[in-house]
């Protein structure tokens, strides 16, 4: 490398010491505050006031991982119903992330099943968790889907909700 390359090599390099610092700077400056929630939504944190006694008690599978569903009426709410999901037995859940959903759809395609599913929650490793059921459940019976977002599929487990008439009203 001959003299005049050297002093340009060195005068570009001074110049690159004061503006990355700089650009680095702005940039942390200009980004946008992260969102947050004041609140989360009751529909979404998993504890509601249920009836004593549940309405429906039955147990499905995810793959090799058993769990126990129980259906409750809400006590004091406009919404119809509470599922409670329970893993039952020391098999784990081997799939990440599982989203779960409530469908009015009984059968199909994936696709079709999952464009008219209700968001109920995530499900939880080792506790009991419960989903508020939509308003659209009063009406016709219908089934929890289960999706691993990790994997991007659909699960094979899968747990029909009937939902019952109201027998208090008499």
């Amino acid at each position: 490398m001959n003299r005049g390359l050297r002093q340009r090599h060195r005068r570009i390099w001074l110049v690159l010491l004061i503006v990355i610092p700089l650009v680095y700077v702005a940039g942390l400056a200009a980004r946008r505050a992260p969102l947050t929630m004041e609140r989360i939504p009751d529909r979404l944190t998993g504890t509601f006031e249920v009836s004593a006694q549940p309405l429906i008690e039955s147990t499905f599978a995810i793959g090799e991982t058993e769990f126990g569903a129980r259906l409750f009426s809400r006590e004091g709410s406009s919404s119809p119903a509470v599922v409670e999901l329970e893993r039952r037995g020391t098999t784990p859940l081997v799939h990440p992330d599982v989203l779960v959903y409530w469908t009015p759809t009984t059968s199909g395609r994936e696709q079709s099943m999952l464009a008219d599913a209700y968001f109920m929650g995530i499900l939880t490793e080792g506790q009991s968790q419960q989903y508020a059921l939509p308003e659209e459940s009063t009406q016709r019976d219908g089934r929890l889907l289960f999706y691993s977002l990790g994997h991007e599929q659909m699960l094979d487990g899968e747990w029909r909700v009937p939902y019952p008439q109201d027998d208090t009203s008499q």
